[in-house]
């Protein structure tokens, strides 16, 4: 006999959208994936994330920040600022994402509790009958997964990614990558004396 699941709605109440612009007051290097990069004799030993985009009449090769990048980075310090419990699956990552596995009944607290972090950020997939099959292992009735499960939704924040507008790209009178680039020159350490 199979499994008679439930059904569940969830509803868009609305969106908020920001526009932001921000500045980079020290240097900034978001880099490429290793597999995706050009490694040269005497070139840079890291490229940042780069992407073809289209500035007045020309095309250009820019940097840009991940929308992922900041996402990720605001939850981590909003996770801190929150003392908010971390958790592992590996034992190398640790933050607070709800995941089933690491967490077990913490997660079925943690939903309850409506941790805003969560809310905003989203979780990991887990679905309906891997939730019950957890509940069981732990003693929970079925009323319970079905409350938790009311209240699981995907990400509620999306990230766009951040690229150099079109004034600033104008201002630096930029041709190429490299008017984006900071080279910064390496120090020969001398492995006895340690004098650079």
């Amino acid at each position: 006999m199979s499994t008679q699941y439930p059904s569940f709605t969830r509803g868009l109440k609305g969106f908020a959208k920001f526009n932001v612009v921000f500045e980079t007051v020290t240097g900034l290097l978001i880099r490429m994936p290793v597999s995706a990069q050009a490694y040269r004799i005497g070139g840079a030993d890291q490229y940042p994330m780069v992407v073809r985009k289209v500035y007045g009449d020309r095309e250009l090769e820019v940097p840009y920040v991940p929308g992922s990048s900041i996402k990720g980075r605001m939850r981590g310090l909003l996770e801190l600022s929150l003392m908010l419990p971390l958790y592992t699956t590996d034992g190398k990552i640790w933050q607070h994402a709800r995941n089933l596995s690491a967490m077990g009944r913490e997660f079925f607290n943690d939903v309850l509790e409506r941790c805003v972090v969560d809310e905003l950020f989203g979780w990991s997939a887990a679905n309906y009958s891997q939730l019950l099959d957890r509940a069981r292992k732990l003693g929970l009735s079925e009323s319970q997964v079905r409350s938790v499960y009311e209240l699981l939704a995907p990400t509620r924040l999306l990230f766009s990614d951040f690229f150099p507008t079109r004034e600033y790209v104008e201002r630096i009178g930029a041709r190429s990558i490299t008017d984006f680039l900071e080279e910064k020159s390496e120090n020969r350490i001398d492995r006895i004396t340690s004098a650079a």
